[in-house]
């Protein structure tokens, strides 16, 4: 309840919002509310109150706990639950092992910290405190199992959109899953799946973004980096970037499943693309082919042409792919 609360304050904007209308939109007393708002203070929360007038948010807390994330869910229309650790093996995994808890249900992970964190193909993760933003959200979309890779896409644009908000930079897009700030991986989506013939129990979509790293091994120094070593001046707001990311994802996430609409999505992903109009490695089983890769086509596939000039459609999960003379 203190959640919701809460958010009635924070959309209440500048203006004041009374005890006894919030008290009547949630059905609890204005003693409870009275509560609720010095709990909300003692977490950080700086809300103002006046006599006759009510309650106002001058300054909202930054910090990912389960009070805000429980907010962002009381904005919702997608996501019924969340979850916040302070450590976790990995999101995706703490996700997975909640999924037949909550029925029908959407919801969503975060953690200070993974100690398990992975990215695509079994590789490691690392995932410490304060260095970045570490979530997974699970979904039951009524869709075919064959459809699921289009979510990586969704969320590829949901979260690079998010980050250009927050953040007012240019994040690209490395098809279909690597989100990049100038040249480097700021960030990468997994994406797992659990399905029987023609129906999906869940889809668990893991988003890590390197927020305040600030050293990278040898081995990464020259492909990845962190949001707050591009953007040296910008101070980073999880909850933030969070809050947008839902807002976005839930809108592309509802006329996929709804509409079997991504035409946006694939705007997004294809003006965001880094892939695009570039020569690439395409690795498949140890071998290495070389591409130029063209264009996305209407199911989000990547459209390569050989040195013969012949067309190849390189499908989701199926390769990797990386530039020609580095990272992208």
């Amino acid at each position: 309840m203190k959640h919701k609360v809460l958010a009635l304050i924070e959309e209440s904007g500048m203006h004041y919002i009374s005890g006894q209308e919030i008290s009547q939109k949630l059905g609890i007393s204005r003693s409870a509310v009275w509560k609720h708002v010095q709990s909300l203070r003692k977490e950080g929360f700086v809300i103002d109150s006046v006599s006759s007038k009510g309650y106002h948010l001058s300054r909202g807390s930054t910090e990912l706990n389960q009070t805000t994330l429980d907010t962002v869910i009381a904005r919702s229309n997608f996501l019924n639950k969340a979850f916040f650790h302070e450590s976790v093996d990995s999101t995706n995994q703490y996700a997975k092992s909640k999924a037949m808890d909550f029925p029908g249900a959407s919801f969503i992970v975060v953690a200070d910290t993974q100690s398990k964190g992975r990215g695509r193909r079994g590789r490691n993760w690392e995932s410490l405190k304060n260095t970045g933003l570490w979530m997974s959200l699970l979904a039951k979309p009524d869709i075919n199992p064959e459809e699921a890779p289009k979510l990586t896409l969704i969320a590829a644009a949901a979260m690079a959109k998010a980050i250009d908000e927050v953040a007012d930079c240019n994040v690209g897009i490395k098809w279909p899953n690597d989100l990049i700030l100038n040249g480097k991986k700021i960030g990468g989506i997994l994406t797992e799946l659990s399905a029987e013939p023609g129906y999906i129990n869940y889809v668990v979509i893991g988003i890590g973004i390197n927020t305040k790293k600030r050293e990278f091994d040898s081995e990464l120094r020259d492909k990845a980096t962190s949001l707050e070593n591009e953007l040296l001046d910008y101070k980073m707001d999880h909850l933030r970037i969070l809050k947008v990311f839902v807002k976005h994802f839930e809108m592309y996430y509802n006329q996929f499943v709804k509409f079997s609409d991504i035409e946006a999505v694939l705007t997004i992903n294809r003006e965001k693309s880094v892939t695009l109009n570039r020569t690439v490695c395409v690795e498949t089983g140890g071998e290495t082919s070389i591409y130029n890769a063209i264009r996305l086509d209407e199911e989000g596939r990547l459209v390569v042409l050989d040195q013969a000039g012949t067309e190849k459609t390189i499908f989701f999960g199926e390769v990797s792919v990386r530039g020609i003379n580095g990272y992208i």
